[in-house]
């Protein structure tokens, strides 16, 4: 009865080798620098290559897969993981920064891991102004014109 435990042990390791390559670790690192909101809905969250107007940083992600079964599957895992994360701290989108790869080897099978790295942020949808808005200045007529200036407010009434 013990040599057939010791004929199966290597299928046994196998096969838990194989489920947590498939499982795999998904880390994720999220430092929340600014005011996290009211968690939303991972799907509302938008992925900007470049930052957008108007908007505050909420927290920093870094988010890894090496679930996919290609290197662009695991980076799209990464980034959908890295949307979650910002969902969470109720940013509606995330900058995308970069995305790292890593080729880690176990038991001679080379796989890609995929680290997404950006911040989570908060797009206002308004103007915000930084700085008192200025005060509009009157237009003066251009001089060389013959046209009589035209009145644009009416003089109040006493």
């Amino acid at each position: 009865m013990k040599q057939n435990y010791l004929k199966a042990l290597p299928f046994i390791l196998l096969g838990i080798t194989l489920c947590s390559l498939l499982v795999g670790c998904q880390p994720v690192n999220t430092t929340v620098v600014g005011t996290a909101r009211t968690q939303i809905n991972s799907k509302d969250v938008v992925v900007y290559s470049t930052a957008p107007p108007n908007y505050e940083v909420i927290a920093l992600i870094e988010a890894s897969d090496d679930t996919g079964w290609t290197a662009a599957g695991s980076q799209e895992n990464a980034i959908n993981i890295m949307k979650k994360q910002a969902a969470e701290v109720g940013a509606n989108g995330v900058i995308l920064e970069r995305i790292d790869t890593r080729y880690p080897t176990f038991n001679g099978v080379t796989w890609a891991v995929k680290t997404a790295i950006g911040k989570a942020i908060y797009v206002h949808q308004g103007r915000i102004y930084n700085e008192l808005p200025v005060a509009p200045q009157a237009v003066s007529s251009p001089s060389n014109t013959s046209s009589k200036p035209v009145r644009r407010w009416k003089k109040p009434v006493d």
